[in-house]
């Protein structure tokens, strides 16, 4: 299990569905990792510096191995540890938040 797919799986617990069925859960996941993914991809995009983002794109056309991008992103984005952090707790933050509206 990855990082992200554990960091998902504690904001599903910490929301504390009461539903019992599966097919929700897995809906639920599946949502939630979509969106952690595109989190990420915005941070990362909104972090790499405009001169490497060329070389940036090129990786993603070719769908670079994601060890290959993140070694780029590692090399051309200060605090990278630290950019991926924030945008995974504005996401849990953001869907906590309005989980507490319903």
């Amino acid at each position: 299990m990855d990082i992200v797919e554990a960091f998902v799986d504690q904001i599903i617990r910490d929301r504390n569905f009461q539903s019992e069925d599966e097919e929700f859960k897995k809906q639920v996941k599946a949502d939630l990792m979509d969106r952690a993914q595109r989190r990420l991809n915005a941070a990362l995009i909104e972090n790499m510096p405009p001169a490497q983002m060329g070389d940036f794109e090129a990786l993603l056309a070719r769908s670079a191995p994601d060890a290959e991008v993140m070694a780029f992103c590692k090399q051309h984005i200060p605090d990278l540890e630290a950019v991926m952090a924030t945008a995974l707790l504005d996401l849990r933050t953001t869907y906590l938040a309005g989980s507490q509206e319903m």
